[in-house]
């Protein structure tokens, strides 16, 4: 019973130290084939020697090393060191452990520090430890935390530090590691040796190992691994005590770091020997020569995704289970640049790289096939399969190759009958011809080895510059050209589709024939474009297409075309193209893939063949500039992740306060400022923000991929701030982010004060009425003679009362008008600006009428704060303001601020084109103002961005539909590259 519990015990303990990911890294993938993300001092880190890590709760990684501590959010680090940390001695971090209670225990050389609540802390010798140098702290199953320090073995509670003897079976209190095992053993690791004690506290130690000890690690199955300097690695079971059993390895004797995955894969972290997995009695080794900063591994963690870090002498690793792989110079290839990539008849792939070759991929190693081979160029261009079993390759410059299966390789080039030496494509018929497509010699046919024919300008083809070649399924062939359009072979007789069919102006890149004989045509720059039974549709980005050019189109097995072009990888299914087509649908969605969604190398290679295909399993292989990059359509790693959310910075009227606080806000200008952050450590680009403050407004407000939030003019009261962060296209987090606060008012916005003046206006009402009636009592014998004056008094003081009236009455219009200005910019503010769009809105439905609405946002505004100080920052507002309102004329358009670095125009009767004009010439005026700017990086001036959009209002739609479209438009016009206007589609 006791061994269960503990069990149970020691699983909560693991799940608490250890951050369970939501999944691990697939044991079956080979090491080069994870994605491998390093970061050094240039990214941030305060130095490159990382020897702890930990992913805490809250979903930060804290990372330390010898110049301080880092706290990581999958953008950036935020570092703590000497100089902002007060209770901070030294630098030099050494161990790390979250508690139960969230609490962040850090090793250093000069004491245990605790983080909690936003603050640190320092336990020294001062509170009871044996010794301030830190090694090692853990939390055992009953919620006990241990230090080894340099001097000895420590139990930590509320009042301080209690030493541990070790007894007598050990020389050494030089405490490196601590575990415990299933039996509730605590087992402590030292430079002499290796004890463990059924019950520490009465020093009942017991020595199982001789070796210097640097490393323990409790395993799944409840035993523990030790890592030993010099005398390599171990395990005890949970059964027994009484021997080990060593594990070999191929990264060292010298073991520094031990993690054990969901897999039960266990990754060893060696000193000078790598990274090593074992996993089912097999070890496989990843190094410097693979990618690794460094050879010298010190610590070893796994996020709530199942991404795999490691701590090096040389800088911090991300090792991740991409959808995507890319397979570069770093994981075989010769060299980074590819062409051309073709599955082989086996499983294995032939990659045809720039400079470096022929590459063949099989059970996940690469052989390269270069000049010493036979090649005449290591430049390949195409290549295509033989049916014979052996591949057929084309070159830039060398001419036409063939490597048989037992490795011989022929060659055809001018010598040998070839027009040109350039292959662009390569077409293998069953019966063994072959076709050659060249870069200015047409296209040349091969039977029995030999040239027989060419098919050029001189003989009937329209250009001699042939970049694709294709056979349909009724056996005409189909050539591409880069000058002159599609050319049909039938029956011996050439047809050329030329200008008439729009078909000369932009080179033909690749042909793909699918099976209802559509044939499927990848251009330049001219979209993508079926040709059937004689007719050319064209579809391109204004119909919904990613990208006008395509360098290969392959199918999937789900009816989805896939193309790849100069800004990455991108699918469209084709029903939704034949929709189109048949005039069903006016726009289709195509699905990109970048940098966002984890494809590492956007831009791809062309034009070649094939330049992407479908491997026998389904996997989609494109050769990039930077590696061939390779995944399963179907596999959507990210598709159950909600990624957790954290408040980073709060500031209230620029003071600042911590998420955990009960914040009370003085008094000041109601300005919050809110920075926050989301934990998706293998798509932070991917990461989308919303929020909203309740008690202000309870509407949600996307922000984009923003991570920050300012909010001004708020009123004294009591609110709450909430926000969500989701993957592109994933459901937002359920558990929000939040704090609450309370903004306290300044004495003049108290009831306390409106009651006041109240009193005091009453106060002098019953003086002047007391007056007034002391003098009636005591000239009521002279009522008649002195009634002229009398009433001349009591006129005189219905005047001053009427007075006041009319200054109260004032000062009431005064902070009407107040509540609906910007403090800052002296415009309209948010929530007038609401009132007048419902109400323009409604407006122009009764007329009816358009509307439009024009989105602006000063491009990086937070990085101008952060670089010239939030001072110049209200004076860029300002002036920016103050340009938007001059641009705008006629009486009824409005300008407001929206919120931080946002603003927006209402335009009333006013088309899509009206206030796109309108939008571009307040984008001219603003970058007119010529603000230096020295954190953008798409100008030297202050910029804007602008979104446009217009509405004709019908009763189906309400003004927040406008609102959102305008606010679309932004988000596109900053994807588009900032500094511009974009409109609507639909508005256009």
């Amino acid at each position: 019973m006791h061994r269960v519990i503990s069990l149970c015990l020691g699983l909560v303990v693991f799940v608490l130290n250890t951050h369970l990911p939501l999944r691990a890294l697939r044991p079956d993938r080979p090491l080069i084939a994870y994605g491998l993300h390093a970061y050094s001092t240039e990214n941030g880190l305060p130095q490159s020697a990382v020897m702890a890590l930990c992913q805490v709760h809250s979903g930060f990684i804290w990372v330390g090393t010898y110049e301080g501590l880092a706290r990581f959010n999958g953008m950036d680090f935020r570092v703590f060191d000497k100089s902002n940390v007060r209770v901070m001695q030294n630098n030099s971090i050494k161990c790390f452990l979250e508690d139960h209670q969230g609490r962040l225990w850090i090793g250093t050389p000069n004491g245990l520090m605790i983080f909690s609540n936003g603050q640190f802390r320092m336990l020294t010798t001062r509170e009871g430890l044996s010794g301030d140098f830190i090694l090692s702290v853990f939390q055992d199953a009953r919620r006990r935390i241990w230090a080894g320090a340099t001097n000895g073995l420590n139990l930590l509670g509320d009042q301080g530090a209690v030493p541990v003897s070790l007894g007598k079976n050990t020389s050494s209190n030089y405490i490196t590691a601590i575990s415990e095992d299933s039996q509730g053993r605590l087992w402590v690791g030292t430079d002499d040796g290796l004890l463990v004690s059924s019950d520490p506290l009465k020093a009942e130690w017991k020595q199982v190992l001789p070796h210097d000890v640097r490393v323990l690690y409790g395993d799944r199955d409840g035993g523990v691994y030790v890592g030993t300097s010099g005398n390599g690695l171990f395990h005890f079971s949970s059964a027994t005590i009484d021997s080990s059993r060593p594990i070999p390895q191929p990264g060292g004797n010298d073991v520094r770091a031990l993690y054990q995955d969901l897999y039960g894969a266990l990754w060893v972290g060696t000193n000078g020997g790598g990274l090593v997995r074992v996993h089912k009695n097999r070890a496989e080794v990843l190094t410097s020569r693979q990618g690794l900063p460094g050879d010298s591994i010190r610590s070893i963690i796994e996020d709530h995704e199942g991404s795999l870090w490691v701590g090096t002498r040389n800088g911090l690793v991300q090792l991740t289970d991409d959808r995507y792989i890319l397979f570069d110079s770093r994981n075989g290839l010769p060299v980074d640049e590819v062409r051309c990539v073709l599955p082989g008849t086996d499983g294995d792939m032939w990659i045809g790289t720039v400079e470096g070759g022929l590459v063949h991929y099989s059970k996940g190693k690469f052989e390269s096939l270069t000049e010493r081979e036979g090649l005449r160029s290591e430049r390949i261009w195409s290549l295509a399969s033989d049916p014979r079993g052996g591949v057929w390759i084309g070159t830039y410059g060398g001419g036409l190759h063939h490597l048989d299966r037992s490795g011989r390789m022929r060659v055809w080039d001018k010598t040998r009958g070839m027009p040109n030496d350039i292959i662009r494509a390569i077409l293998v018929e069953e019966n063994g011809r072959v076709w050659a497509a060249t870069n200015g010699g047409g296209v040349a046919v091969l039977e029995n080895d030999r040239v027989v024919k060419c098919y050029s300008r001189e003989n009937g083809m329209p250009s001699d510059f042939v970049y694709a070649i294709a056979r349909d399924q009724a056996g005409h062939l189909w050539f591409g050209t880069y000058d002159a359009g599609l050319v049909e072979l039938a029956d011996g007789r050439l047809r050329i589709y030329g200008s008439e069919y729009g078909l000369d102006s932009h080179a033909i890149w690749t042909i793909y024939p699918d099976k209802d004989r559509n044939l499927w045509l990848g251009t330049d720059d001219g979209g993508l474009k079926r040709f059937y039974h004689g007719r050319v549709d064209t579809y391109t980005i204004r119909d919904g297409l990613y990208s006008d050019s395509a360098f290969q189109i392959v199918e999937d097995g789900g009816g989805r075309l896939w193309m790849n072009c100069n800004k990455g990888v991108y699918n469209v299914h084709i029903r939704d193209l034949l929709a189109f087509s048949a005039g069903k649908i006016n726009q289709f969605v195509s699905t990109s893939y970048g940098r966002a969604e984890g494809l590492r190398a956007i831009e791809t290679s062309g034009p070649a063949q094939p330049a992407g295909c479908r491997d026998f399993a389904g996997r989609m292989w494109f050769s990039t500039i930077n590696g061939v990059a390779v995944f399963d359509p179907e596999w959507q790693p990210e598709k159950d992740i909600q990624p957790p959310v954290a408040i980073e910075r709060i500031l209230i009227n620029r003071n600042e306060y911590f998420p955990g606080d009960d914040i009370v806000a003085a008094p000041g200008r109601g300005r919050l400022e809110v920075e926050y952050t989301g934990f998706s450590f293998r798509l932070p680009a991917a990461l989308r923000f919303r929020y909203r403050l309740k008690g202000h407004e309870d509407d949600w407000i996307d922000a984009g991929n923003r991570r920050f939030a300012a909010i001004t003019n708020l009123s004294p009261g009591i609110y709450r701030f909430e926000v969500a962060t989701r993957l592109v296209n994933g459901d937002w987090s359920r558990e929000p982010a939040a704090f609450s606060f309370h903004l306290e008012p300044h004495f003049h916005q108290t009831y306390w004060f409106y009651i006041l003046v109240v009193l005091i206006v009453l106060g002098l009402m019953g003086l002047v009425y007391r007056f007034n009636l002391k003098q009636l009592h005591r000239r009521q014998r002279q009522l008649s003679q002195m009634i002229e004056e009398r009433t001349s008094q009591l006129n005189t003081a219905n005047r001053r009362l009427n007075q006041t009236n009319v200054q109260l009455q004032e000062a009431n219009m005064k902070l009407k008008h107040l509540a609906h200005m910007d403090g800052v910019t002296q415009i309209a503010n948010h929530r007038f600006f609401l009132e007048t769009l419902e109400k323009e809105w409604r407006m122009a439905l009764r007329r009816p009428g358009p509307i439009a609405l024009v989105f602006a946002d000063i491009d990086f505004f937070k990085d101008f704060n952060d670089t010239h100080g939030h001072q110049e920052g209200d004076r860029c507002l300002q002036r920016v303001a103050g340009t938007i309102q001059a641009c705008v004329k006629r009486p009824r358009d409005f300008v407001a601020r929206y919120g931080g670095e946002e603003f927006v125009v209402i335009l009333p009767d006013t088309s899509a084109d009206g206030a796109r004009v309108m939008a571009e010439n307040l984008r001219i005026a603003v970058e007119s103002l010529q603000i230096p700017h020295g954190a953008s990086s798409v100008s030297s001036w202050v910029t804007i961005s602008l979104g446009v959009a217009a509405r004709v209002p019908d009763a189906q739609e309400t003004a927040m539909s406008l609102l959102r479209a305008a606010d679309q438009a932004l988000y596109a016009a900053k994807r588009g590259g900032r500094n511009m206007v974009a409109v609507e589609p639909e508005s256009k």
